[in-house]
């Protein structure tokens, strides 16, 4: 009954377009009438359309608009939208992928395929798979679109991606790169691909990833912005990662290590993403890590493993850097002069190996709010240090002041005065030493009795070599141990002499002016083990 109820309207097309030149072309202009159209030769119009056939009308089929000018037929959202009119620039929406069939065949087909019967350079969506060969004449690689599942990726390098587990595979050897002219790495080109690989394997052999760009205000990198990334495979061989390589990869927290051998680190390389490990250790073998390459990240450690690292870009880190650890033969610096590699990093934890003034460290900062300065970054400690209260060790026989106080340690910057203890003087031809945690001589200023240094930015420990007399006897000490080192005369009382009951040792020649005197020595008040 519905094809009857259809031919009929037909037949009355037929007559109408007879008595109105131009709707065999398939238009009508339909002010603001509704219009049944159906895409063929002809059009079916429901009110009261204008006559004189009109080649710029609007038709609603169904919820879609329809755009009909001449034989062409333009759908652009429907998959109900058939195109049998021979029409040249027919399109539909088939199931949500756009199919363009250019010879006027059905667009039909579903996600994947074009499904058009001989259609010429027909461009499919292909989801996750590759365009089938229901294109036609013209090869599937000509669809926009088109991903496939296997092929190269550099000059010897190839890989293998699967839909069954969304794994893309990377092997052979070399350096990936992009080919030819093509500024994607094939999975890269349709979007859909870097919504659905889940896992990324680089097999040893391959020893760089290509540099990635910024075009149409997109970065665009090697693996960047897989947003379903979980598991991730990197072989010790490599030695360059490319900027934008992993930009944004954030499907899960990564297990990731940097292999040993890498020595080249691009801007923004791991921007974005969230590691299983919060601790990073950039190789000794690095020597140039890009702007940003880990900003954005959850990375909490960072340790510098004895890397000389000439040129590192500004803001690499992110600001939940808490602690940064700098082992001995660290280098780093930057070819631009007003860059801050560790600009986001506030208040951590510096630890280093190195001698701040080799590396680099200044502190800066009025009383109370003194901090570490390193690669503009601000750490409110080094290696447990901070700089308000750095620890000054001396040994009882030396009092140490600051202004009228008596400390036991200082801020940076300040005035430390040294005193000797009464009692003592400063042994002859000795000096006060004044030494940091890393056994660096600080200077000691002179002036009569006076001593004094300026704080540095470590810990100290002040020695000096002291004695007193005891009884005509002499006593030297350095804060530790208490050696008699010269008896006097006037010590031996018929025959007999008692040390002081603070001597540890006895130098050799103590006696040599009372030998011939003393029959008797009483050491039973010290700590001498006389046994």
């Amino acid at each position: 009954m519905k094809n009857v109820f259809r031919l009929c309207l037909m037949s009355l097309a037929l007559m109408i377009g007879s008595a109105n030149e131009g709707f065999a072309q398939g238009s009508c202009g339909c002010e603001n009438s509704t219009c049944d159209y159906t895409c063929g030769g002809m059009a079916m119009c429901n009110g009261s359309c204008s006559s004189g056939g009109g080649t710029g009308g609007t038709c609603m089929c169904g919820d879609t608009m329809c755009t009909p000018g001449g034989a062409t037929c333009a759908c652009t959202m429907s998959t109900s939208c058939t195109c049998n009119d021979g029409g040249m620039s027919g399109g539909c929406s088939c199931g949500g992928m756009s199919c363009w069939c250019t010879d006027g065949s059905p667009c039909g087909g579903s996600a994947g395929s074009c499904g058009g019967i001989g259609g010429m350079n027909c461009g499919c969506g292909c989801g996750s798979e590759s365009c089938s060969s229901a294109c036609g004449a013209t090869p599937a690689e000509s669809c926009p679109n088109y991903f496939n599942s296997s092929g190269y990726c550099g000059s010897e390098v190839r890989y293998e991606y699967s839909d069954m587990d969304y794994s893309l595979h990377i092997y052979s050897e070399g350096t990936m790169s992009y080919n030819g002219t093509i500024e994607y790495f094939p999975w890269t080109y349709p979007s859909m691909t870097t919504s659905t690989i889940q896992s990324v394997t680089i097999d040893e052999g391959i020893t760089g990833i290509a540099d990635g760009n910024y075009e149409n205000a997109m970065y665009n990198g090697c693996f960047s912005n897989f947003s379903m990334l979980n598991s991730l495979s990197l072989p010790s061989t490599l030695t360059s990662i490319g900027s934008y390589a992993f930009y944004y990869a954030t499907g899960t927290t990564l297990k990731m290590t940097l292999p040993n051998l890498v020595s080249y680190i691009g801007e923004s390389a791991f921007q974005g993403c969230q590691f299983e490990s919060t601790d990073l250790t950039i190789p000794s073998t690095t020597t140039r890590i890009g702007g940003s390459a880990f900003a954005n990240t959850n990375i909490s450690k960072v340790i510098f493993a004895g890397c000389t690292i000439g040129d590192m870009g500004s803001y690499v880190f992110d600001s939940n850097v808490t602690e940064v650890d700098v082992y001995a033969n660290t280098s780093i610096s930057s070819y631009n002069p007003y860059s801050s590699p560790l600009g986001n990093i506030s208040n951590a934890i510096l630890t280093t190996d190195v001698k701040p003034s080799t590396l680099g460290v200044s502190v800066s900062g009025t009383d109370g709010s003194r901090y570490y300065s390193w690669l503009g970054g601000s750490f409110k400690t080094m290696n447990g240090y901070n700089p308000n209260a750095l620890a000054i060790t001396a040994k009882s026989n030396l009092n140490v002041t600051v202004g009228d106080e008596t400390v036991t340690s200082a801020a940076y910057g300040k005035t430390v005065k040294i005193s000797i203890a009464d009692g003592y003087t400063l042994k002859e031809e000795t000096e006060i030493s004044v030494k940091d945690v890393y056994g660096t001589n600080i200077n000691v200023n002179v002036s009569e009795d006076d001593y004094t240094f300026t704080m540095p930015m470590l810990p100290v420990t002040i020695t000096a070599t002291v004695e007193k007399t005891v009884n005509g006897s002499t006593l030297e000490t350095d804060g530790t141990q208490v050696t008699l080192t010269k008896v006097a005369a006037a010590a031996v009382s018929e025959g007999k002499i008692t040390v002081d009951n603070s001597v540890t040792t006895i130098a050799d020649d103590a006696f040599a002016g009372v030998a011939d005197d003393v029959t008797v020595i009483d050491l039973s008040d010290t700590q001498i083990n006389t046994r």
